[in-house]
């Protein structure tokens, strides 16, 4: 099954953290081995 899903990247202490959606969770199991691939879509905004 190939799937393209775009997400936010969560921040969970010193981690950043992909969630899975619920949704997803039928079609995948703990231990299932998984590809990613990330493609940054728009640039970091800084102010100053």
């Amino acid at each position: 099954m190939n799937l393209t899903i775009t997400k936010k990247i969560a921040k969970q202490g010193k981690n950043l953290v992909l969630i899975i959606p619920r949704n997803l969770h039928p079609f995948l199991n703990g231990g299932d081995l998984v590809e990613v691939n990330f493609t940054k879509l728009q640039p970091e905004v800084k102010n100053e």
